[in-house]
């Protein structure tokens, strides 16, 4: 669904079997449903118009790679940095002030430390 010029996406329920999923190259400004993509493994969002990364996003369990890269997206959830299978986070040519670019630069790891310091207190261990 690359390169088309789709303003948003609702995924439907026929598709619990899908693995990758890519919707860069698009005027996305909004994904609903993700969640209901229980084995997506690559989600491609990189150059759209999203403000926010999709809600259902932090519901994907199996999510190994995601890419919001040159978006407007403000801030990324904190949750993101929870999620044990997300190796791959890509979110440079974003308006955001509260991340400097070396941490989104340095690497999942560092990258997803940085976004559980900022968990509310005891959002950890729920």
């Amino acid at each position: 669904l690359s390169q088309n010029k789709l303003t948003g996406i609702i995924v439907v329920p026929a598709a619990p079997m899908l693995d990758t999923l890519s919707l860069a190259f698009n005027q996305i400004q909004g994904a609903e449903g993700l969640e209901q993509c229980e084995r997506l493994t690559v989600l491609l969002l990189h150059n759209n118009r999203l403000r926010t990364v999709p809600e259902g996003v932090i519901a994907l369990r199996r999510l190994v790679t995601l890419d919001v890269q040159n978006n407007e997206i403000s801030m990324l959830p904190p949750e993101l940095g929870l999620m044990g299978t997300l190796t791959r986070i890509s979110a440079e040519g974003n308006p955001m002030r509260s991340i400097r670019p070396e941490v989104l630069r340095g690497g999942v790891q560092k990258l997803k430390k940085y976004l559980c310091e900022r968990l509310p207190p005891g959002a950890a261990e729920a």
